[in-house]
């Protein structure tokens, strides 16, 4: 009763009966669907006493005055009644806000046979079920099989469980359609961004603006582009930008002219909001003219000019001109506008820096872009040329020698002023200086690249004399003029390390010295010593002295494979020492003196 006095605007079940006497239509609708509210307006009897079996009803009308108006309605029946059939084919679809519960029922295009006037939505709920929609009455449309009920949707992310009875006159229920289960989904968008607002910060690029949804499920922002009021325009953004984002800069327009950007909000579940107010901003021409192709560089030498020759569609557009770059490489990382005015013709002869012609050698690289009345410049289509050398580099100066470990020489040269040099050979022979060894040929050891100028010969072997020449050679493999030869003989400073393990052995000699006393025989002494390991060992030499202390006498010199020798003027009590040699001239410091002994007193 609260929904029907809710629905009418009364407040009391006594103005709904007023309500419903004043209007016949509403009150036979609602009759129809409430056996209470049908008793109490006088269109529904209830037999309570009916007997089992075929009942036969007789109702006569009566009018104002109470009496019979003649018209009568016979209608028979079975007691006890049958029950509706049950809805079936449940089905539910989401649309917006709405949703939408759709069942099958027989239609028919006469009476209602089977007395069924409504149907009740109902909802599983925990305490068993729970009307859809109380206050609200769902009649049967008679002459349709399809039957719907419309219901706001309920919160998204839930599932819920349906089912439908049909209901007749008499407010008997059908069996319950088969039990539907539907989870709503979150398809509402959120509002339109606002305060949306465009503004060209620099001529390359578009700055848009808005104010950040309060709505709590917005997750982002779509951009759109467009230059008509009337098309949603091209989204620019492939996902949405982050929820917290209120600008975005569009730097991907070609052309100058009127830009209109407007913004969508995309909540968590994907929906897309409809475009809030417009943004519009106005972009200068940046859009460059196509670039030049087939660019070419010929060097005439006879006259010392350079031809440039390219190809470029310069009919179409706003095409205003090209402008001409030179550089040349390794020399300047800045390029040389070559025209002051411009040119709008597809060739140009180049007379060289300051008009002076170009330097043999050289590498030049040349650039042309086209240009429109915009001051738009195309991409610039480059080409390199070089020009042929036809004279040898000079040779390099300062060059010379020296060997700080003794092991490597090491050499040293300035360039030549030629800025085409990539290589210095250099030439080696064993010898010296003089005439005859002049005659030998000069080898090359070693090609090093410019702009590097010095060299370690590491294949120099101690002792001996070298002789260096060096050359410079271009990038077209002409070589100059070798340099001064400079001679430098390998030496090493660093002498052996001492003679290790001396001993001297008298031998067993019968033949007395004519000036030794009758006591003193003449016996041999055989000197050992060990072996020094060094790669430019020479030879050992041994002294000898009668004292430990005194003086040493060299007395003999042996060569690098001996470790022995026999003195055949010593005696028992002399002293030695040995030393070792390398082929530079340097010899160790002497060894441990050692005494000859006789084997009897060893």
């Amino acid at each position: 009763m609260a929904a029907l006095q809710e629905r009418l605007g009364v407040s009391s079940p006594l103005e709904v009966y007023y309500e419903l006497r004043a209007d016949r239509t509403t009150a036979l609708r609602f009759a129809l669907t409430d056996t209470t509210l049908a008793r109490a307006l006088g269109y529904l009897h209830v037999d309570e006493e009916a007997p089992e079996g075929t009942v036969t009803y007789r109702a006569e009308f009566v009018g104002p005055n109470g009496n019979p108006t003649g018209e009568e309605l016979t209608e028979t029946t079975q007691v006890p009644g049958e029950r509706p059939a049950a809805p079936t084919d449940l089905s539910a679809s989401q649309d917006g806000e709405q949703l939408s519960l759709t069942w099958s029922y027989p239609a028919t295009t006469t009476d209602i046979p089977d007395n069924v006037v409504s149907f009740r939505v109902y909802q599983v709920v925990r305490s068993g079920r729970e009307r859809v929609t109380p206050g609200e009455v769902q009649l049967r449309l008679v002459r349709k099989s399809e039957q719907t009920k419309r219901i706001p949707v309920p919160p998204a992310g839930t599932t819920y469980r349906f089912f439908v009875v049909a209901v007749d006159v008499t407010s008997q229920e059908s069996l319950p359609s088969d039990t539907l289960r539907f989870t709503v989904e979150d398809k509402t968008p959120p509002a339109p961004p606002q305060g949306v607002r465009a503004r060209v910060p620099e001529e390359e690029a578009v700055e848009v603006n808005w104010l950040i949804s309060p709505e709590p499920d917005v997750a982002g922002y779509h951009v759109y582009r467009t230059t008509r009021v009337i098309e949603k325009g091209t989204r620019l953004t492939s996902e949405p930008l982050p929820s917290d984002s209120t600008s975005y800069i569009d730097s991907t327009f070609a052309g100058g002219g009127q830009y209109i950007y407007r913004i969508t909000a995309v909540d968590s579940a994907g929906n897309e909001s409809g475009p809030g107010q417009d943004a519009q901003a106005f972009v200068n021409d940046r859009t460059p003219p196509s670039a030049p192709s087939a660019i070419s560089a010929q060097y005439d030498s006879s006259s010392g000019r350079m031809r440039l020759t390219w190809q470029h569609d310069s009919e179409s557009g706003d095409f205003a001109g090209y402008a001409l770059l030179r550089r040349e490489l390794g020399e300047s990382a800045l390029f040389t506008r070559l025209d002051s005015d411009g040119t709008d013709g597809r060739s140009l002869v180049d007379e060289g820096p300051a008009g002076q012609g170009f330097r043999e050698g050289g590498r030049y690289r040349y650039g042309v872009a086209a240009r429109d009345e915009a001051k738009n410049f195309s991409d610039t289509t480059f080409t390199t040329v070089k020009v042929r050398n036809v004279t040898p580099p000079e040779r390099p100066e300062r060059f010379v020698a020296r060997s700080p470990d003794g092991l490597d020489i090491d050499l040293r040269w300035t360039s030549p002023p030629d800025r085409d040099v990539t290589t210095y050979r250099i030439y080696r022979r064993t010898g010296d200086t003089t005439a005859a060894q002049a005659e030998m040929p000069d080898t090359a050891v070693a090609e090093v690249p410019a702009p590097t100028t010095f060299f370690e010969d590491t294949t120099a072997a101690v002792p001996n004399t070298y002789v260096y020449r060096i050359a410079a050679v271009d990038s077209v493999g002409l070589e100059g003029t070798m340099s001064e030869p400079v001679q430098f003989t390998l030496r090493d400073d660093a002498p052996p390390r001492p003679v290790r393990n001396v001993q001297a052995v008298v031998t067993d000699s019968t033949e007395t010295r004519l000036t030794e006393t009758p006591s003193a025989k003449a016996r041999d002494v055989r000197v050992v010593w060990g072996r020094v390991a060094a790669p430019d060992l020479s030879g050992y030499r041994v002294y000898r002295a009668s004292l430990p202390t005194g003086t040493y006498e060299p007395v003999h010199t042996a060569g690098p494979e001996s470790t022995a020798w026999t003195d055949p003027s010593g005696s028992v009590g002399t002293w030695y020492r040995v030393r070792a040699l390398d082929t530079s001239g340097n010899q160790s410091r002497p060894s441990e003196p050692a005494q000859a002994q006789s084997p009897e007193d060893r």
